[in-house]
């Protein structure tokens, strides 16, 4: 689906009945998905209880899916969940800003070419409590990957 279509049945969305957290953070992410690039092919689905959302980037995708309690976010092998109740929604916005802006590094600790741990590691110090680690398997590695993150922001310039 084209941005502006996308954009138009993700406001749908925004129930009266919805949480004031929910409402803002929707608005939020409506106002970052109008940066993002416009060649991306975009996906919704959801009901009055939650929203899945794909966004495809010539076969690089992007996850998210949010109803009123939590909100994950998959990309790359990584994945975010994030009880939005439990955030303050600054806090909430300045981590999705940085991560869909590729403010963060991914090391991805490989054995026999298969991942055996990932960091994801954000490069602000705000952040740092966010950054994670996802355990593949108890085997050592043998190589170290370092890749920077994926900025889905259009450029401007």
């Amino acid at each position: 689906m084209l941005k502006n279509d996308f954009i138009g049945l993700l406001s749908k969305y925004s129930y009266a009945n919805r949480s004031l957290l929910y409402q803002n953070l929707l608005s939020f992410l409506i106002s970052k998905f109008l940066n993002f690039k416009n060649d991306f092919d975009f996906h919704l689905e959801g009901d009055e209880k939650y929203i899945n959302i794909c966004i495809d980037n010539n076969g690089l995708f992007l996850f998210i899916d949010l109803d009123e309690d939590s909100m994950s976010i998959r990309y790359n092998q990584s994945e975010f969940y994030i009880f939005i109740n439990e955030i303050a929604l600054d806090e909430l916005k300045m981590l999705l800003e940085n991560f869909f802006e590729g403010k963060y590094l991914i090391k991805s600790f490989v054995n026999k070419d298969l991942i055996v741990k990932q960091e994801l590691l954000f490069t602000n110090q705000c952040l740092k409590k966010y950054n994670q680690v996802d355990i593949y398997s108890n085997k050592d590695s043998t190589t170290i990957f370092e890749k920077e993150g994926y900025n889905w922001i259009r450029s401007f310039t």
